[in-house]
């Protein structure tokens, strides 16, 4: 009979005591049961036991550990991973391992030393320059983004797009575009935390005076205007089907600064229409209200680029001399929850005067 058989009651009952005690059993297979047992345990004792077993002799083991601290997000837990990338920086697979966890968390601390990581592998070892690339998709840091914008043009430009996507929001397609944004933004553009729903935010500033308040599952990020640029407000979660956004666009400051509610209206319509192939079902133009006032909708389905089929809306309105675009689209395949959250977001603007 194998010790792992005797000890699955012990990891079956959570008692972080007999966790413990397992982590340290002379049996791999239940040392790594048990660190992942031990991944939702609290308390500074856990995250010591799992940040010890890092230097477990056996490599599945050392895995598990990194996995549970990552899922972890507590101060001890985040700086016993960081201090890995040292340890590790000379075991790819391992590095690979912490640096996802790091992103898992996201753990803005960690952005510089990921960085420094994926710049030195990105044509030493691309398995590992990729799982940086993710991780940094997740590490809302100045550091992330200009270590993303550096490494376009290069071998893992399009790895390199999608995080930057996925860190800031923007739908731009072309390196030069990023390159572009970056060096109007670089001074401006700073990450918010993501905050716990349902609470209420309320966010003003000289170009963006909404409030939302929106139930939801889980976590959306809100995040500073960078200079004139379109920031996220909310991206439908990575581990549900289906793929949604919710952008908000105050200026083109890229494309020259528009002037009136119609030339906006028609700039996104053309943009709409250049960006949307085989589009159907469309209305362009319609008299519709968002907010509270009065505003121009154009809404209509069509495949993107990269082959989705998406339901894409835009909504222009103008509010004490400002203009505002939001962008919302959401793919055909996306789950009842993502599409019910995309509505409620929608639903949620309020302007503050």
């Amino acid at each position: 009979m194998s010790l792992l058989f005797v000890l699955l009651p012990w990891l079956a009952s959570g008692d972080p005591a007999e966790l413990l005690e397992a982590l340290r059993s002379p049996d791999p297979a239940v040392r790594i049961e048990a660190a992942r047992a031990l991944g939702p345990v609290s308390g500074d004792a856990v995250s010591a036991a799992l940040a010890a077993s890092l230097g477990d002799p056996d490599a599945e083991v050392r895995a598990a550990a990194v996995a549970a601290l990552g899922g972890r997000r507590d101060p001890p837990s985040l700086a016993a991973l960081r201090a890995s990338l040292r340890t590790f920086a000379k075991d790819p697979a391992m590095l690979a391992a912490v640096v996802t966890s790091l992103g898992a968390s996201e753990d803005a601390a960690s952005a510089g030393e990921v960085a420094s990581i994926a710049r030195q592998s990105a044509t030493a070892d691309p398995r590992l320059a990729e799982a940086c690339l993710d991780a940094l998709g997740r590490l809302p840091a100045r550091e992330s983004v200009e270590c993303l914008v550096s490494l376009l043009g290069g071998p893992l430009a399009a790895e390199a797009r999608e995080s930057l996507v996925d860190l800031t929001g923007l739908p731009f397609r072309s390196d030069e575009t990023w390159q572009k944004w970056w060096r109007h933004s670089r001074g401006n553009w700073r990450p918010l935390p993501l905050l716990p729903a349902p609470d209420a935010v309320e966010y003003r500033s000289e170009s963006w005076r909404f409030r939302l308040a929106v139930p939801h599952a889980g976590r959306f990020p809100i995040t500073r205007p960078a200079g004139s640029a379109a920031q996220v407000l909310w991206r439908g979660p990575k581990d549900e089907a289906g793929f949604a956004w919710v952008d908000v666009l105050t200026h083109a400051v890229l494309e020259g600064e528009p002037r009136t509610l119609e030339e906006q209206s028609n700039r996104v319509r053309r943009t709409m229409e250049q960006s949307l192939r085989e589009a159907k079902d469309a209305e362009y133009g319609k008299a519709a209200r968002f907010a509270g006032v009065k505003a121009v909708r154009h809404e209509a389905t069509g495949i993107l680029s990269d082959g989705r089929v998406v339901r894409w809306r835009n909504i222009v309105f103008e509010h004490n001399g400002i203009l505002y675009t939001i962008s919302a689209g959401i793919e055909t395949g996306a789950t009842a929850r993502v599409r019910r959250d995309h509505e409620s977001i929608l639903a949620s603007f309020r302007l503050l005067d």
